[in-house]
């Protein structure tokens, strides 16, 4: 017999949503990524690869500001730290 959602079910949804949906839309929001990605992490084995490319790929907020930091070098006519 088919049974509707009822209240218990709904909370834990919301629950799986807020723990790991929306931490998961942060963080690739402030890597330069699309925020969109935080929803791949409710499809198995894709959420396991998001977090392999996450941890191991060039952010492009990093490339952005390694950009920067050569601009600002060129222009001072010197290069202070590291990229």
């Amino acid at each position: 017999m088919l049974r509707v959602i009822g209240l218990p079910e709904l909370l834990v949804m919301c629950v799986f949503v807020s723990f790991f949906v929306i931490p998961f839309w942060k963080i690739s929001e402030k890597a330069g990524y699309p925020a969109i990605a935080g929803f791949f992490m409710l499809i198995p084995f894709l959420n396991i690869l998001l977090l392999f490319f996450f941890a191991f790929s060039d952010w492009p907020v990093l490339k952005e500001l390694r950009a920067l930091r050569l601009r600002a070098a060129d222009q001072t006519g010197k290069f202070s730290g590291t990229l």
